[in-house]
């Protein structure tokens, strides 16, 4: 009785662990872009702002300006 137990317990944490996981990383999808150049994006990526927090997606076409963390057309 207590081996199927912890079989069945040691399945709910796996299931619950692994949904977390997800719902973590639906969060922030933007979190594994590369950082964009000064200038103008050819692929999707994040503008920072030199060493600060403050960034911005950049779509292809748009211009980082990485002074501001800032994208514009």
């Amino acid at each position: 009785m207590s081996k199927t137990f912890a079989a069945l317990l040691l399945a709910m944490l796996v299931c619950a662990g692994s949904a977390n996981a997800r719902v973590a990383g639906a969060a922030h999808p933007h979190k594994y872009l590369p950082h964009c150049a000064q200038g103008l994006v050819s692929a999707s990526c994040t503008c920072h702002a030199g060493a600060s927090s403050h960034y911005q997606v950049c779509r292809a076409g748009q211009y980082c300006h990485t002074f501001d963390g800032v994208c514009r057309q």
